[in-house]
Formats: structure tokens, sequence, C-alpha cells
């Protein structure tokens, strides 16, 4: 990949994987519980973007992806990736991101959240481009039934260079980027399938964009479908695009393959325009982080005070949703959504206590819950026992 040494792309992709590596190794109960690294090798074909006199060009791709999260959402992430020309229409390109989130809730009906990100991205000769970029996110989520109102802002900044060369001549030219605007996003769950729409406006230096989106996902029996369709009304003109990608198992719980493809999106940061690209990959989980099954319905941890008992119930389509036991002398405490699922965090002394789920009213303990047992009604409780000292599990 040819890329001038000035800007420090190389340095940066390298610190990038020596992160991506220091983040797979750190011990589970210093950072979080669930996620995994794995490794995917594929081709794409990329189609030259509107208004580009770039030709459409084929690679062979490869990327390592990392992510670790903890039972209240909290996490990071990060990749590295790269593509391999196969013609000479192309350059070889390199990227990276990294990036996390962290949540914090007030009371049982609102969660405040914020991401960010860093991106990096080199394409070497005939046209060689760099940008490096950073991006950060803040929302406000109001859980209501199995919907979810969420109010974001996004801001950005960056730089990006570009070259041309004809014969011994070489043209630069140095841009900052920045971008910044919000909008509000409506997210519904269906058991295992979640549809969001929301709008957004966004200032940039390029001028102002105005985006309407729509997304499905939905996964079943291990595999994933996801699609989206957009309508931008850029300083341009107005472009629809749209994506999907299909995420199927392949012999095992670790193998996966992945088929992708669409119209990619303007991007009001780095001010491209919208292009195609469609490829298939090949990836595998090498190393994957906590139980590797459903997620617990109870989880320990200590506290300051001693311990707290944090309650999960996955992909629950109702409108409300309560967990009650001995220790709350069986009256319903309200549990609050959390994307697919239903959760509480409820402090708890030492003790044996039993425990149960109102789903619209209805008594339920799911299968997977912790020594179940008969009462003198007749009806499963599910059980914890909370030691004398604090478990991180």
């Amino acid at each position: 990949m040819r890329i001038r040494r000035s800007t420090g792309a190389t340095a940066l992709a390298g610190g990038a994987g020596a992160i991506l590596l220091a983040l797979a190794l750190r011990p589970a109960s210093a950072l979080g519980q669930w996620g995994d690294l794995r490794i995917e090798v594929g081709g794409s074909h990329a189609f030259a973007a509107s208004g580009s006199q770039i030709d459409a060009a084929t690679y062979l791709t490869a990327g390592l992806q990392v992510d670790r999260w903890t039972p209240s959402g909290n996490g990071v992430f990060g990749g590295v990736f790269g593509g391999l020309a196969l013609d000479s229409i192309g350059g070889n390109w390199g990227s990276f991101v990294l990036g996390g989130e962290a949540v914090a809730r007030a009371g049982r009906a609102v969660e405040f959240a914020i991401s960010g990100s860093v991106y990096g991205f080199a394409v070497g000769g005939p046209f060689v481009y760099e940008a490096l970029t950073a991006e950060v996110r803040p929302e406000i989520r109001i859980p209501v039934g199995p919907a979810v109102i969420v109010f974001y802002g996004e801001g950005g900044k960056g730089s990006s260079n570009i070259e041309f060369r004809r014969t011994d001549l070489v043209k630069a030219f140095t841009q900052d980027l920045w971008h910044y605007g919000g909008g509000p996003e409506l997210q519904l769950y269906f058991g295992r399938a979640v549809t969001l729409a929301s709008y957004g406006l966004l200032k940039t230096a390029g001028g102002t964009y105005h985006r309407g989106e729509f997304q499905v996902r939905a996964g079943a029996a291990g595999s994933l479908l996801a699609a989206t369709i957009r309508v931008w009304d850029t300083p341009l003109g107005t472009e629809t695009t749209g994506s999907f990608s299909v995420t199927v198992p392949l012999g095992g719980p670790n193998w996966f393959a992945r088929v992708v493809g669409g119209r990619t999106d303007p991007d009001p940061l780095v001010q491209s325009q919208p292009g195609g690209q469609g490829g298939l990959v090949i990836g595998r989980r090498l190393v994957r982080f906590g139980p590797g099954g459903p997620t617990p319905v109870v989880i320990l941890r200590s506290t300051t005070g001693g311990v707290a008992a944090r309650f999960r119930l996955e992909d629950q389509v109702a409108e409300q949703v309560e967990v009650l036991g001995d220790f709350s002398g069986w009256e319903p405490q309200a549990m609050v959504r959390d994307g697919q699922a239903w959760v509480l965090e409820i402090p708890l002394a030492a003790g044996t206590y039993h425990f149960g789920f109102l789903v619209d009213g209805e008594w339920f303990v799911p299968e997977s819950a912790p020594g179940q047992v008969s009462d003198d009604w007749g009806q499963v409780n599910a059980t914890i026992v909370v030691p004398e000292r604090g478990d991180s599990r």
C-alpha cells in the first residue's frame, strides 16, 4: 500500500493492532464479560462513487475484530481491515476503528449513553487518499413498552489528504473535516427482530445533510439478517441508498459466512459520494469471552455497599415485565427495557432467595433460570444464593 509516511497512517494502524491484541488478552473480570475476537477473509467488488471518474475495482479482504461488553452495556470494540487490489485499477487499502460505549441509568425509565470511535483509512495509488476522524454520539433512551424512543446527537472532526500524480508531478490537498447534528429515533422490538426509524439533521464543512433511515434486523437459528434503506438530501442533490447483510453459521458455533451488498451512503464527515459494493467473507471466532451461551438470568456483582443482583430477561415482547421474590416480599418490581431484554438491578443481603417474573401479568420462569424448584402452589420458582462477600462474576 503506497502511503505517505508524513501522515502517520501506518503507525496508527500498527497501534490499533496492538490495542486490539491488548483488548483480546485482558482478563474478563477487568473489562467485560461478553464478546469475541474474530477473523474474516473474503472478497469484495466496489463500484465507482456518484460523479467520480474512478473505475470499479475488485479486492481480496481480511480483517481482525474484537468486542467486549459488560452486563450493563458498557464496552469497547475495535478492528483492523485491509484490501489487496486484484487489478491495476484500484489501490491497496487499509483501515482501523476503535471505540466504545458507556451507559448510565436514571431510575427505571430513562437511560443515558455515549459512544465514540476513532477511524482511519488509507488507500494507495493510483489515487492516494488518507483520512483520520473521531466521532461521538450521546443518546437519551426512553423505553415505552416494546419500543424505545431515542434522542441522539452526533459530532465528528478529522482531516483528509489526497494526492494526484502525473509522471513525476505530485499535487496534494489537505482538508479539515467536521460535522454535528442529531435527531429522533424509534426502535421497536419483536422477540429476536428489531425495526428502527430515524431522522437526522447534520451540519458539515460541505453543507447541510438531511437523513431519513429505516432498518430491520432479525435473527433465528444462529443466522442474522439486516437491511437498511436511507434517503439523503445532500448539498449535491437527493440520494437513496440501501444495504443488506446475511450472516449464517458454518458447521458449528465458531465458523460463519456473511454476504453483503448495496449502495453505500454519502459520508457527511469525509464528504464522499454514494457508490456500490458487494462481497462475501468467511469468518472464525478465535476467542469467545464470557460464558458463551445465553446471557444469565441473574448476575451478582460487588458494590461499595455489598452485593447487587442484576436480573435480565431476554426476548420478551410485552408491555410490562416485573421481577418478584423473597427479596421484595413477593411484591412485583418493574423492569426496564434494554434493547431486546428487560433488566433491573436490586441490592441484596447475603442469603438464599426464590424469584420469578411476571410478563404482562403472567408468571414466567425461563428454562435457563438457576435452581428451579416448585413451591406449595405447584408454581416453579428460580433460586439465587447471595454469598457473604460480593461475587464479581
